[in-house]
């Protein structure tokens, strides 16, 4: 930095060099190159937290339902009617007011249904956004066909072996379904981790979800290599199937 000096009794101001002002900005963005990771980092820990919340709220809502149902699961559906999804009902446990359709999805009704770690709205925020939630219902534990019938069992509590290890919700990726019965990618929102949560899920660093079980414990699990989701039958845990064996 140049020294002011006096000249005809008036003070020369004082300024960086070019070099100075490069070192200040290189300093700067290695600064920033140093901080933006923990950022982002601290960012995803809190989509994280919050996506684990609202998990727990669904998994306890549904515990409430079956308390007042003889110990019955909240099915997918109980009529062919896309009005009868769970998620009316179960809505009702956390917020206590009524709704008659699915609505806008606004903040105050259907947070819990919103996991923070997805980019696409619902209908109501973007054409293509998520019709019901962003997060799924097991129909494994009871769920109908097109025709109106049991395609899988309703579940009581009761039949329940392990009730921490009955998948109950999981992140969802299907925009246009409440439900998942099948364990493939297009189904599942593996929305954790880093990388994509779409319809179309990409070969990315996100590999992971978020898992909400029948006791309330919420587990983050692995696909790919590492995957603790082992296939389909993975959703009879705790009732059927325990530790990937059939009982």
């Amino acid at each position: 930095m140049t020294d002011g000096k006096l000249s005809h009794g008036r003070v020369k101001h004082t300024c960086f060099t070019l070099i100075e002002l490069l070192v200040v900005i290189a300093i700067i963005a290695i600064l920033a190159a140093m901080l933006l990771p923990a950022l982002s980092a601290a960012r995803l820990r809190a989509k994280s937290a919050a996506c684990i919340a609202n998990l727990k709220q669904l998994t306890l809502a549904q515990q409430q339902y079956a308390a007042d149902c003889g110990g019955w699961v909240r099915p997918s559906a109980l009529t062919t009617d896309s009005a009868s999804w769970w998620g009316k009902p179960i809505r009702t446990y956390i917020y206590g007011n009524e709704v008659t359709s699915r609505g806008n999805h606004d903040s105050l009704n259907w947070q819990a249904f919103r996991c923070p770690a997805e980019p696409i709205g619902f209908l109501a925020d973007t054409a293509d956004g998520f019709t019901y939630t962003q997060y799924a219902f097991n129909s494994r534990l009871g769920a109908l066909d097109a025709s109106g019938k049991w395609k899988f069992t309703p579940i009581n509590e009761s039949m329940m072996v392990e009730p921490s290890m009955v998948p109950v919700f999981i992140d969802n990726a299907r925009r246009n379904n409440h439900s998942v019965d099948y364990v493939i990618t297009t189904y599942i929102g593996l929305r954790h981790g880093g990388g994509t949560c779409s319809d179309q899920h990409s070969t990315s660093e996100m590999d992971q979800c978020h898992v909400g079980f029948y006791s309330g414990n919420v587990e983050m699990k692995v696909w790919g290599a590492k995957k603790d989701i082992y296939g389909t039958n993975w959703l009879y845990e705790g009732v059927t199937y325990l530790h990937g064996k059939a009982l």
